[in-house]
């Protein structure tokens, strides 16, 4: 934004065009971001089922498509009959958005407000679609809510670091990134020294994270299509749907390096779940040793540590 706003700044002929330069630009960044917020209440909505329970009041939800264990039940106002959103914004209107939601839904609902706002920027402003990175705070309901506010900006920071190491390297390259936590109990220490306890092995990264939010131009399996594709077969192929103690024995072995999971496989006949880019192509290797890189120095990246921590807790939220 920083820099759109000092182009106007060096085209203008005069004080009195970059002032009216500047106010066209931050009115139709407003609206942009009003009307991706309001495209992302749209797609939330209109995933809501409306289904009322025998002898309760509970009259909607929101439920993944292959798993109906998997659901978000609405409150409904006693007076009105409506349905409560599962869904807050917070901070809205111009290049800042936050919003509180139900965590299931929390990394849906920030992709989607992600795209709209390409989408709606691409129209609205000059030079281009804007991009947006983003920070995913997952908390239980009693969690200190300044904590979990701050770990979403500190998640953001990750991501927007990212994309601008990607952009340094891919100056043409203009995409945002994403990046998320959960934290089920308290922090114990920084975000950094949590992921180098829990997410780092001897062979590399368990985590992909941050991810780009579509194509990575650089590796093409740090993208939240990947993640995706991973979540999607984890809750829906039948080799691992429901199979909790399969994925259990995966998730231990994935820490163990590449050469035991090509070992689980062959014992097990267990095929790892093909990754999908978001261009569509498959990344077979994946498949065989779980990872990818430099695994002997430490330089390896797991391709599914991340997609078996949300596969219980992933809401997909279909057009």
């Amino acid at each position: 934004m920083g820099r759109r706003i000092q182009r106007i700044l060096e085209d203008a002929p005069d004080d009195e065009m970059y002032l009216a330069q500047v106010k066209d630009f931050s009115d139709n960044l407003e609206k942009a971001s009003l009307d991706a917020l309001q495209a992302t209440v749209d797609r939330l909505v209109n995933n809501i089922k409306i289904e009322q329970l025998i002898n309760q009041d509970k009259v909607g939800h929101i439920a993944h498509p292959a798993l109906p264990g998997l659901q978000i039940w609405l409150e409904r106002d006693d007076r009105t009959g409506r349905l409560y959103l599962p869904f807050r914004p917070i901070v809205f209107g111009g290049d800042d958005t936050t919003f509180v939601c139900d965590g299931r839904i929390g990394l849906s609902l920030a992709q989607i407000y992600l795209e709209e706002f390409e989408r709606q920027t691409q129209r609205l402003l000059p030079g281009g679609k804007a991009t947006a990175s983003a920070g995913v705070a997952i908390v239980k309901v009693h969690y200190p809510f300044a904590r979990a506010y701050d770990l979403a900006e500190e998640l953001a920071g990750c991501a927007k670091r990212y994309r601008i190491q990607l952009t340094q390297h891919h100056h043409d390259w203009n995409d945002g990134c994403l990046d998320w936590h959960f934290a089920l109990s308290g922090l114990s220490g920084s975000l950094e020294d949590i992921r180098r306890r829990e997410y780092q092995t001897h062979d590399g990264n368990l985590e992909l994270r941050p991810v780009t939010v579509h194509e990575n131009p650089d590796q093409d399996f740090r993208s939240w299509a990947i993640v995706r594709s991973g979540i999607h077969s984890f809750q829906e192929d039948k080799a691992w749907s429901n199979k909790h103690n399969k994925t259990k024995a995966l998730r231990d072995v994935l820490r163990q390096g590449p050469v035991e999971v090509e070992k689980f496989g062959k014992r097990f006949g267990a095929v790892l779940p093909e990754l999908e880019t978001a261009t569509g192509g498959k990344l077979d290797y994946f498949a065989v040793y779980g990872w990818r890189g430099n695994t002997s120095q430490g330089e390896g990246w797991c391709g599914y540590f991340d997609a078996l921590d949300l596969a219980d807790l992933f809401i997909p939220l279909e057009r």
